[in-house]
């Protein structure tokens, strides 16, 4: 019995170990020495360097492809879109060092019904670095941690108001576009109309 036990505790212990190793992001272990996430959208724009860049590599789910979706998730209010570009400097195996951009879509005040939930999305032809495969690609739900990762940066907690529709500005003199479209065609007709009648009277004068 004792046996039996102790077999399920390691058995149980490896399953965490390999989850847990497969939840993270890019690290020293698969060859990448530096990270940097630079996100932009309509609050403006927040910078991640060192471990805040690795944690939104990990808790974003970037290179985790179970967590997948090909479409785009139902039920889900996504608010406004950030362009993310997600910079990772990595060990290539012939030596050297190689530097690559990931592009994603950010949705920072996502909501899945009533609840805060940060969506990503991940177009194809990303690329890989190294010894990393390139990102899973479609849309995910991050893990929990990575709004607090992005507020600390500088990103807003509350989504930015959209910007106010700008009033149309009459032209000068109080006289719409319309007036002066039609005053331009009318004189056009007023002159082809003078040149045909010039032309008639000059045949007219020609046939006497």
């Amino acid at each position: 019995m004792i046996r039996v036990l102790l077999l399920l505790f390691l058995a149980s212990c490896t399953l965490w170990v390999a989850g847990t190793a497969h939840a993270k992001g890019p690290g020293e272990e698969r060859g990448v020495t530096a990270e940097s996430v630079s996100i932009t959208g309509l609050g403006g724009s927040v910078r991640l360097s060192g471990s805040s860049a690795a944690a939104y590599g990990e808790l974003s789910n970037a290179f985790n492809p179970e967590s997948r979706m090909t479409g785009e998730p139902v039920n889900v209010t996504l608010g406004p879109r950030y362009d993310v570009v997600y910079s990772i400097t990595c060990k290539l195996p012939s030596g050297g060092t190689q530097t690559v951009a990931i592009h994603q879509s950010l949705y920072p005040y996502a909501r899945f019904r009533s609840l805060a939930q940060v969506w990503t999305f991940t177009p194809t032809g990303q690329p890989g670095c190294g010894w990393l495969q390139a990102p899973a690609v479609g849309w995910v739900a991050s893990r929990r941690g990575l709004f607090d990762i992005l507020t600390a940066a500088g990103l807003s907690e509350a989504p930015p108001a959209p910007a106010p529709a700008q009033p149309l500005t009459p032209l000068q003199g109080g006289r719409s576009f319309a007036w002066y479209a039609l005053g331009t065609v009318g004189g056009l007709l007023t002159l082809l109309l003078i040149s045909a009648v010039t032309r008639r009277r000059a045949r007219a004068r020609a046939t006497l």
